[in-house]
């Protein structure tokens, strides 16, 4: 049976930062962030996104972008969380912003860290995504050998994606 993972704490977060946003990209970040069929705001984000586009402006670059802010409270989630589970999702998710250039800047050592730390607290889409960044075709042995691990790992817990 596959893991079901929940990442509404992180998606409400956001869109408590978001949804008042100007910034037709914010609501594109967050479409890119989360998977339609699981996500309570995906089509929402979408409307808004289409609704906001202006082909005289398609990067958005003269809106205020939101998504900085939702980055900060989601780092806040990680560093002061109630609970490790919220804490490990909040990791992960800055993990996948940071890869991803979601409200910050693509930085792999900063993903890779965030990715790393969530999965000391038990995350298992953390070393799927970690897994990722070692397995490219022009890999070195060393890193084949550390992403399969890591798969190995995520299937021994049940993670299907292990499968890798």
């Amino acid at each position: 049976m596959a893991n079901i993972y929940s990442n509404a704490i992180i998606e409400d977060l956001i869109w408590s930062e978001i949804s008042q946003s100007t910034c037709a990209q914010d609501f594109l970040n967050y479409t890119r962030q989360f998977a339609a069929g699981s996500s309570q705001h995906w089509f929402a984000a979408l409307d808004l996104a289409v609704s906001l586009f202006s082909p005289e402006d398609p990067q958005a670059a003269s809106a205020q972008a939101r998504y900085p802010a939702a980055f900060e409270q989601i780092r806040r989630l990680a560093e002061e969380g109630v609970d490790e589970l919220s804490r490990a999702i909040a990791l992960f998710n800055l993990g996948k912003m940071a890869e991803n250039g979601l409200g910050t800047e693509p930085n792999r050592d900063e993903s890779i860290r965030y990715y790393k730390q969530a999965i000391a607290l038990g995350e298992l889409r953390a070393l799927i995504n970690l897994g990722s960044y070692f397995d490219e075709s022009d890999a070195a042995e060393s890193d084949l050998a550390f992403a399969d691990d890591l798969y190995s790992k995520a299937l021994e817990q049940g993670e299907p994606m292990g499968l890798v």
